[in-house]
Order: structure tokens, then C-alpha cells, then sequence
């Protein structure tokens, strides 16, 4: 019997540790931009679907995201957001391309 319970709590330490493993967030940049982007009219189910698909991404996935996805309209929502200059996200897709990250 104690072999048993010595088994079961293994097998509940390895689910914990796997589904911790597995649990994936959106980057605070990424949902702050979604937000942003919606207030101004995007689609709700649209900044939706793109949440669910940037779960997990890195910020650089996101700054690529942004520089390099993000046409110039939502860029220029993206700046206002930020409190930046549009031309700082265009210097950044810039770098992205130049280290070939893109």
C-alpha cells in the first residue's frame, strides 16, 4: 500500500510540473496594444483570435509583431499608446531586418 501512495504522488508532482511547463501567457505589450487597437474600432473578435495566437510569445515576438505586422494606421495607434514616436517602431523594424531577426 505504501508503494501505492508513493506512485500517486509522483504521478500528482509530474502533472503539476507538466502543466506548469504548459501554461502560456500573453505578454503584458501584446495586451496592451490588443486593447488599444480594439478602442480604436479593430475587431473584437479579431484582437481575440490574435490574443489567443501570441499566447506564449516572447516581447521580441511581440516588438516584431508591431514593427513589422502592424500596418501603418495601427502603428500610429500603437506610438500614441506608447507615448513614442511612429518613426521609433519603424527604426525598430529596421534593426529587426538588419539582424535579420525578420
Amino acid at each position: 500500500m505504501h508503494g501505492l501512495k508513493n506512485i500517486a504522488h509522483q504521478v500528482r508532482r509530474k502533472t503539476k510540473k507538466i502543466m506548469k511547463t504548459q501554461t502560456k501567457y500573453l505578454d503584458s505589450l501584446a495586451e496592451k496594444v490588443l486593447r488599444a487597437l480594439q478602442q480604436q474600432g479593430m475587431d473584437a473578435s479579431w484582437c481575440e483570435r490574435k490574443a489567443d495566437a501570441m499566447l506564449g510569445q516572447s516581447r521580441l515576438e511581440v516588438l516584431e509583431w508591431i514593427a513589422c505586422s502592424l500596418d501603418g494606421g495601427n502603428k500610429n495607434v500603437v506610438a500614441d499608446m506608447l507615448k513614442i514616436d511612429v518613426q521609433d517602431i519603424q527604426s525598430l523594424q529596421r534593426v529587426l531586418q538588419k539582424t535579420r531577426w525578420v
